[in-house]
């Protein structure tokens, strides 16, 4: 859906690239979309195979409206109201700015974005999963160790594909 003018989550999305989980790298534009997550998040996203929800997702810029569950209903009588004009996607953009928002409070990885910019941006895998274990950074310890333990799940060769693969398409 990276590709779509509107993209469009509610508080049952769920987003994620777990391909390193099963010893493949991102696809289907993963190289792409996630380099330009600011930061080392979509590295983050990509190495880990971690999945996000609606805040995270707008906060990373991978969805652009949310829309609570309970008014999908009203987003469908909408789309089927709608008269489109010369500009379609200002016309289903108006539609949305009446139902959904842009912005959620307590995105989770805007707390943790230092802390994921600083590991992440380690030189390697094996320097990242090191240094979670070791270094404490803010109050992130806790994360720190269930992230380099869901590291240690994943296919070393295709979390060092998938580091490259990101830092070569920024």
């Amino acid at each position: 859906a990276q590709g779509a003018d509107l993209r469009v989550v509610t508080e049952r999305s769920r987003l994620g690239m777990p391909e390193v989980g099963i010893g493949y790298f991102p696809d289907v534009g993963g190289s792409y979309f996630l380099s330009r997550i600011p930061g080392e998040l979509g590295i983050y996203l990509g190495v880990s195979g971690a999945q996000i929800q609606a805040a995270d997702a707008l906060y990373c810029g991978l969805a652009d409206w949310y829309l609570s569950s309970d008014k999908l209903d009203a987003l469908d009588a909408g789309l089927d109201r709608l008269s489109f004009g010369d500009q379609p996607l200002k016309d289903l953009q108006g539609l949305l700015a009446t139902l959904a928002c842009q912005t959620l409070d307590d995105a989770p990885l805007s707390k943790l974005r230092p802390v994921i910019d600083h590991f992440f941006g380690l030189p390697d895998v094996p320097s990242m999963v090191e240094q979670l274990r070791a270094v404490t950074v803010a109050d992130s310890h806790e994360w720190a160790l269930a992230t380099a333990d869901q590291l240690e799940t994943r296919s070393p060769l295709a979390m060092a594909v998938t580091l490259e693969m990101l830092r070569r398409a920024r």
